[in-house]
């Protein structure tokens, strides 16, 4: 069996845990503004 095979697996692992490294807190960072904006919205019409 070649090695090859064990080189992608790794290569290909440590993308999808860079992409989710990138992607992660960006979904957090959306939620957390939209919190901030609707938190606003309430203090003004209250």
């Amino acid at each position: 069996m070649s090695h090859w095979f064990f080189i992608t697996l790794a290569y290909s692992v440590f993308i999808v845990l860079l992409l989710w490294d990138f992607l992660a807190p960006q979904r957090s960072l959306k939620g957390t503004v939209r919190a901030i904006r609707l938190q606003q919205r309430k203090s003004r019409s209250a």
